[in-house]
């Protein structure tokens, strides 16, 4: 099922980039269950941060007690029905995760958490007041209308021994980040689990030279190098976006 939430935390969603910097209102929260029962949501460890998803609305409750009691199915006591607006579609774009401890949600790999302010994209008459958390149904997408390139920042307090990057504008999410030092390709660390934001190397005076690899393993723009350096007054804004060559 879907449930719907009101915004990122502050200061940033799970993802590791704050509301203000996401490409989208639309915006949802995977799940990372993994405790209770022991099971990995499929927000899994921040491998599916910056990826599309394409939302389609299935079957709704009727005639259930919707007290939401605790460890108790949305859906107790009614039936899961077709509703005017079953196969309805929208698009989202992932940047949080969700830890809930309600069983619809606990129990569900693929639950989703979906930002109110993308509900209307269902249908105009779709708001809080009449989601009541139907059943969905979705799938990976490339990001609509995809153009240009990534877009590259250092995080908030990133420093020359704290190189950190938040990679943002992604096709296909991002899962994997190199970096050449010593003459090789190292992989470097995502940080915490927050799938989008990067611990590079220290190299001193050197620029950086990154590449990348989207959530299928595969190399971003075929394998593109993108070159940059940390701007001389950096770092207080949340997302410091750095201009970058490519080679």
């Amino acid at each position: 099922m879907a449930t719907y939430f009101g915004g990122l935390g502050a200061p940033a969603g799970g993802c590791g980039l704050p509301q203000s910097v996401v490409e989208s209102s639309n915006f949802v929260a995977l799940n990372v269950q993994h405790a209770q029962p022991p099971m990995s949501g499929e927000y899994d460890g921040g491998r599916n941060c910056g990826r599309w998803i394409e939302v389609t609305l299935s079957k709704f409750c009727k005639n259930a007690d919707h007290s939401e009691r605790w460890n108790t199915d949305f859906c107790t006591g009614g039936q899961w029905e077709d509703g005017a607006l079953t196969g309805a579609k929208a698009m989202f774009i992932v940047a949080d995760s969700c830890n809930d401890g309600n069983v619809w949600c606990r129990l569900d790999r693929f639950h989703l958490d979906l930002a109110q302010s993308g509900l209307g994209q269902f249908d105009s008459t779709m708001n809080v007041y009449t989601w009541r958390n139907p059943q969905v149904t979705w799938r990976y997408v490339d990001a609509p209308g995809y153009i240009g390139d990534v877009a590259i920042g250092f995080a908030q307090n990133a420093s020359a021994y704290w190189p950190t990057v938040i990679i943002k504008h992604l096709q296909r999410g991002i899962h994997r980040v190199e970096q050449w030092v010593g003459g090789r390709w190292v992989v470097q660390p995502m940080f915490l689990t927050l799938g989008q934001v990067f611990t590079l190397t220290n190299v001193g005076s050197e620029p950086y030279r990154v590449r990348l690899f989207d959530a299928y393993d595969a190399p971003v723009q075929n394998g593109r190098v993108y070159n940059f350096a940390m701007p001389g007054q950096c770092c207080g804004q949340v997302f410091n976006q750095v201009a970058y060559t490519v080679e």
